[in-house]
């Protein structure tokens, strides 16, 4: 037998269909979503940067990247400003909050920036992470890919399979996050995208030189997501994934992209 509401449950879900409150506890939980929200800037936020944040963003991440400010480095605003042409800190700021973001950058408290370390252990649990997100991604795609967004894909993981090999570290970065980004954004999860543009930013700096040996598989994912087989278009972006990261490990395990980690 059920228990009868009392008459204030009663008025509390009456007031709560008609749209006027929700409850206490689901209204903390929203507050604390849009908070944290509010300290996180997501893909919009990354596009509305202006000129001289986007600048100073698109410069800072490029030499992390390939390893002229190392893991662990101090990051002082007003230096990295002198080193832009005397740009003022606060783009400098704005560049590192989404670096911070997109885990390469670590601080935030205006003062105490650093270059992330990437340590085995990190690279091993973006790798589980990123094998879930980029599977599932994968799989969602295979079901809803038209033939424009495999011949779309198809031209991009050509793309990627043929100048990879030579790219610099910069250059492979941007090619395999635009791919990843592409599988995403036929799914139609903004959810899905942002987290899988972060996780693809959590890359080693000395790549190139420890990816290039693995076997990419751009061309087989869209051959997989084609035949709209969701299994199988997991199952080669798992190995895709894997792949790669075994090579961000072995780049840790030579000690590119560590200090002190």
């Amino acid at each position: 037998m059920r228990t009868p509401r009392s008459k204030e449950s009663n008025l509390l879900l009456d007031r709560a269909r008609k749209g006027r409150i929700l409850y206490p506890w689901i209204q903390k939980a929203l507050d604390r979503k849009v908070a944290l929200r509010a300290t996180e800037p997501g893909r919009e936020e990354r596009m509305k940067l202006g000129y001289q944040a986007r600048r100073a963003y698109d410069q800072i991440r490029k030499w992390i990247i390939e390893g002229k400010l190392l893991p662990g480095e101090k990051l002082k605003t007003q230096a990295l400003a002198n080193e832009m042409g005397n740009m003022s800190r606060m783009p400098i700021r704005d560049a590192l909050r989404v670096l911070v973001y997109e885990r390469l950058v670590v601080g935030g408290d205006g003062r105490n920036w650093s270059v992330a370390l990437f340590s085995r252990e990190r690279i091993q649990g973006a790798g589980i992470l990123r094998e879930i997100l980029e599977g599932g991604s994968a799989r969602l795609c295979a079901q809803k890919a038209t033939a424009e967004d495999v011949a779309r894909l198809r031209r991009m993981a050509s793309r990627c399979d043929d100048e990879i090999p030579e790219a610099s570290d910069v250059e492979t970065v941007e090619l395999e996050k635009s791919f990843h980004t592409a599988v995403a954004e036929v799914t139609g999860c903004q959810e899905l995208i942002e987290e899988i543009v972060r996780w693809n930013s959590v890359f080693v700096p000395g790549l190139a030189a420890h990816i290039c040996g693995e076997r990419s598989l751009h061309s087989e994912i869209v051959d997989a997501i084609a035949t709209g087989d969701g299994d199988l278009a997991e199952k080669v972006m798992r190995e895709h994934v894997r792949a790669g990261m075994l090579g961000y490990s072995r780049g840790v395990s030579m000690g590119v992209a560590t200090k002190g980690a």
